[in-house]
């Protein structure tokens, strides 16, 4: 080799040494200066925030003073084993096995269809069959007269928090209703279902397409059936073999306090389907005439929240708010059930609004969004590369296999320091802004200002915005959630208030304000702009009670839209 080829190899090698030590300069320069760009958003940001108050650390848990055990429900073994113990237990068998209740396939107890109407088209002015009732098909008020047909054949139902629904007669018991619509030409099943929908689906939910049937039997008649899991004498005898343990927590509730026993944590898990079972058996019992038991059993719901109730600024704060609201709205559902049924009496109608009046779910949605900003500080700095290129990467997905755990790791290596403080920015900035959109102290929840806030998942996406833009949207409907929740909680109350009036004076009142002081200490107000709930008495002994919405728009309390959120016992 000459001296000349040499030297031309020495110069390419230095070439491309220089060459690499002038990217990796770059590259530690780009890595540097984004971390100091991200860490002075976070720092300014940080500072803002402490500036409004608004606490930007985790503080350290304060422990709890020790209680003797027998005021200490989970000192009650089968308590610490149901719900702080990992495993099986007979609670959570016994509990999967009657959750087959929201099955429709279930093997054990299949549902039966049984037929509730039989529909028969003629031309207008025609002979009727014997027995069929007469309508016209284009009579604006034939719907609604369909509908009280078929209810009176079905009789007494309910629908269960999964939206099943459950007779007291036993199938081979209901006449079918036999109804004639007069009209030139028959319509399609398709149009007899887009006719008897809006007004049938009262007895059953929307989600469950198959509940109800409509079937053509001829050209001119089809019949209609609906899927029916089992009476409520049934539902109630599959429930029976929890008693023992509903038993065992309601003595156990007498004690005063919740407090966790050693290194143990909260088991979340299981809470929900519990309360409705709870749910499924108070509506069984409404229907068949024992208010006592279903008050037993909606003082037990409530009583299973405390389990889930949380210090402020507790990392599950939010999970726990959720189970919290999603187990007082089956407790809700349940009390507006015994409510269109007349079926409470005025002292289970006083504890109820015992229950009621000390539930604030706005106040616990403002603290929580508010403590959002101390959370982002303690969890993303210390997020491991593997953490950061799940979130980046995986959009919060748990990866499958070993080759998107490899590339999660991978991505996060790469993501410089500073990408994951812009993130941080965006987040504490969300949160503080959802936390700004109520009023905790006159229990008021802003919706334009919860729209505002999360419309971070409109803007430009971006690596400085992609963990915020998952999260903050989420935040916001969290929020509307909650807000309409509260409602129903209010509304629930003011219900009770006007079944008390009622059961004293015949008739609902006129105004809310005659339920003060004597059935209420004062009427609660629309936390939708803080106005006065909209109410009136309608002529067939019954009333209209509802709130704007999240639009902030009275649309006048129109059943089956969810602009208003109204309590309407028509609508059951």
């Amino acid at each position: 080799m000459t001296n000349a080829s040499q030297s031309k190899r020495w110069r390419i090698l230095r070439c491309c040494l220089l060459g690499a030590a002038v990217v990796l300069t770059l590259i530690a320069a780009f890595y540097t200066e984004e971390s100091w760009r991200g860490k002075r958003a976070w720092e300014n940001c940080k500072r803002a925030l402490e500036a409004k108050g608004i606490k930007t650390h985790q503080e350290a848990d304060i422990p709890l003073p020790p209680v003797p055990d027998d005021q200490n429900v989970f000192a009650v073994p089968e308590m610490r084993q149901w719900f702080l113990e990992k495993g099986p237990t007979v609670l959570s068998e016994r509990l999967a096995d009657i959750a087959d209740i929201s099955e429709g396939a279930d093997t054990k107890h299949p549902a039966t269809r049984v037929v509730v109407a039989e529909v028969a088209f003629s031309q207008p002015g025609s002979n009727s069959p014997a027995g069929f009732t007469v309508l016209s098909y284009g009579d604006p008020k034939a719907g609604a007269e369909v509908v009280k047909l078929i209810k009176d054949a079905v009789g007494p139902y309910f629908t269960d928090p999964w939206g099943f629904l459950h007779l007291v007669r036993r199938p081979e018991e209901i006449q079918p209703a036999r109804i004639l619509l007069q009209c030139q030409t028959p319509p399609s099943a398709k149009e007899l279902e887009q006719f008897l929908t809006n007004d049938f689906f009262p007895l059953a939910v929307k989600e469950h397409d198959e509940t109800v049937r409509i079937e053509s039997s001829s050209k001119t008649s089809y019949t209609v059936t609906t899927e029916v899991p089992g009476t409520a004498a049934e539902v109630l005898a599959r429930i029976a073999v929890l008693e023992p343990q509903f038993t065992v927590m309601r003595q156990a509730f007498q004690r005063p306090y919740v407090r966790i026993l050693g290194a143990d944590e909260k088991r979340l898990a299981g809470f929900v389907n519990l309360a409705r079972v709870l749910g499924a058996q108070a509506q069984c019992h409404l229907i068949l005439g024992q208010p006592d038991e279903a008050l037993r059993d909606l003082t037990l719901i409530k009583d299973l929240c405390r389990l889930v109730e949380d210090p402020p600024g507790s990392k599950s704060g939010t999970v726990a708010m959720l189970i919290r609201a999603t187990v007082t709205a089956i407790d809700i559902d349940a009390i507006a059930d015994g409510l269109s049924r007349h079926a409470w009496s005025e002292p289970q109608l006083a504890a109820l609004q015992d229950q009621l009046k000390n539930i604030n779910f706005v106040s616990d949605m403002k603290q929580d969004m508010l403590t959002g900003p101390a959370r982002v500080s303690d969890f993303y700095p210390k997020a491991t590369a593997f953490n950061l290129g799940e979130l980046y990467y995986g959009g919060f997905l748990w990866p499958s296999n070993a080759w998107t755990s490899l590339k999660a790791n991978f991505i996060g290596h790469l993501i410089p320091r500073g990408w994951v403080y812009q993130n941080m920015v965006q987040l504490a900035n969300g949160y503080t802004a959802l936390g700004e959109s109520s009023d905790s102290a006159g229990q008021i929840v802003y919706p334009k200002k919860a729209d505002a806030a999360g419309i971070l998942s409109k803007s430009h996406p971006s690596i400085f915005n992609y963990v915020a833009r998952m999260s903050i949207p989420n935040y916001g409907h969290t929020c509307r959630n909650i807000a309409k929740t509260q409602t129903q909680v209010h509304e629930d109350l003011i219900a009770c208030a006007l079944e008390r009036y009622r059961l004293a004076h015949n008739a609902f009142p006129e105004t809310l304000d005659a339920l003060v002081p004597q059935y209420l200490a004062q009427v609660p107000r629309d936390i939708i702009g803080g106005q006065p709930l909209h109410y009136r008495r309608a002529d067939d002994g019954k009333f209209l009670l509802y709130s704007v919405g999240w639009n902030e728009t009275d649309d006048g309390g129109k059943p089956g839209s969810d602009d208003d959120w109204l309590w309407d016992d028509s609508r059951r």
